[in-house]
């Protein structure tokens, strides 16, 4: 049965392809370009998504809301570093803080 529906998506979708050939080559050629520009950083976005999606599905399968709390931590944690990172102009992974600036080293 599922065979069956792979055969039939995959059958549409030379179809598809063959009647933009066949009614529309500028567009079929556009298509084949792209398709042939594609690379693997154009997946990372996808893949990201999908790690988060298999890891929110691990926390709630494990049912330890504790698990939720050390996401949520490490999640500002990261923001965090991002946040330092973009500030101090790339710096590593202190940023600014790093460097000698920030919120301290004014103070002084």
């Amino acid at each position: 049965m599922v065979v069956t529906l792979f055969l039939s998506l995959i059958g549409c979708f030379i179809w598809d392809r063959f009647c933009h050939y066949l009614f529309a080559p500028e567009i079929f050629h556009t298509i084949k370009d792209e398709a042939l520009n594609t690379r693997f950083e154009h997946f990372m976005p996808i893949l990201k998504t999908c790690g988060i999606i298999v890891g929110v599905i691990f926390v709630l399968g494990t049912g330890n809301i504790m698990m939720v709390g050390a996401a949520y931590y490490f999640w500002q944690q990261h923001k965090k570093q991002q946040a330092a990172t973009a500030a101090g102009g790339g710096a590593g992974a202190g940023g600014a803080a790093a460097a000698g600036g920030g919120q301290n080293a004014a103070a002084a």
